[in-house]
């Protein structure tokens, strides 16, 4: 495991919630990342309060049918 910085990702109904360096600890063999209580539990509040973000990005999104 290697502690580094990540950016975390989730969707919510239609919007992509993207924050921005998290520490987590990370496998060096498959990748998974492990978050400390207190980094899950700031997550949180930034997701589900609805934060004002730092800044917008804007992109398009489709679907291959």
């Amino acid at each position: 495991m290697n502690e580094q910085m990540v950016t975390y990702t989730i969707q919510l109904d239609e919007q992509l919630v993207v924050v921005e360096h998290v520490p987590a600890k990370v496998c060096d063999q498959c990748g998974e990342r492990l978050y400390s209580p207190d980094t899950v539990e700031r997550l949180q509040k930034t997701v589900w309060e609805q934060r004002s973000p730092s800044r917008m990005i804007r992109y398009l999104c489709s679907t291959l049918q």
